[in-house]
């Protein structure tokens, strides 16, 4: 009999991740957050509150609000701004993004980035003369065996959501799957993806080598959003 997978809440983000994916009280993401401080780290955090507009795109809702140079904004501004001045965290979810995008962009070759300078909301994440837009998502392999492709509820359905799926530690590209939207394998939430299951999913798979061998060989610091991260990051003891 299979031992059950036990589930905890980071205290820090609020959300639910298999135990053995937890530092402690943190999940990976907050782990490695709490342990560095970038050149944002003074900003403050403000609880969500719908009297206040975000002084770069004017939005009024947002999970989590920051103050920078006495100017108060909302989440996505704030990773933006990250993007902009190159200090992303490439081990971020975020970061992830980027570097699955342009990956992704490489192989298919006559892409437009939608995520360029000054644009980082974007409805979609690349355009395609073949595809049409794209949205890209990418996952580790999780302690369930399975990977995890969310979207936001609502988001804008692009022609094809290209799906990464990393092994469990990310050092590997293991599948890409070109899912078209019009199949309406995604739900509300994303795509999720067994390893039980994967030859439900053969028809949509493309080989995986070209993707892993950019990834293998990309310096992430070449990249404009990571260009002065090393530069920037203070590691705590």
């Amino acid at each position: 009999m299979q031992n059950k997978v036990r589930y905890k809440k980071c205290i820090n983000c609020g959300h639910t991740y298999a135990e053995l994916q937890m530092y402690g009280k943190y999940c990976e993401w907050c782990h490695n957050s709490i342990n560095k401080i970038d050149v944002f780290a003074t900003a403050v955090k403000y609880k969500t509150e719908f009297d206040r507009a975000c002084s770069v795109c004017g939005n009024q809702y947002t999970q989590r609000w920051y103050k920078i140079d006495n100017n108060i904004i909302c989440f996505k501004c704030y990773k933006g701004q990250q993007r902009l001045m190159g200090v992303l965290n490439p081990n971020s979810q975020v970061g992830m993004g980027v570097i699955t995008e342009h990956i992704t962009a490489e192989v298919l070759g006559n892409c437009t980035k939608c995520n360029i300078k000054g644009n980082f909301n974007a409805p979609y994440d690349l355009i395609s003369e073949k595809y049409g837009t794209i949205n890209v998502k990418s996952s580790k392999l999780y302690v369930n065996n399975k990977w995890g492709f969310r979207k936001r509820e609502n988001s804008s359905v692009p022609d094809y959501y290209i799906c990464i799926g990393f092994d469990w530690n990310k050092h590997n590209i293991l599948h890409v799957w070109f899912i078209p939207s019009e199949l309406q394998l995604f739900n509300k939430n994303g795509l999720y993806i067994n390893t039980t299951a994967l030859n439900l999913y053969n028809v949509y798979e493309v080989p995986p080598e070209p993707y892993n061998n950019i990834y293998k060989n990309l310096d992430i610091y070449s990249l404009p959003e990571f260009r002065n991260y090393n530069k920037q990051i203070i590691h705590i003891k």
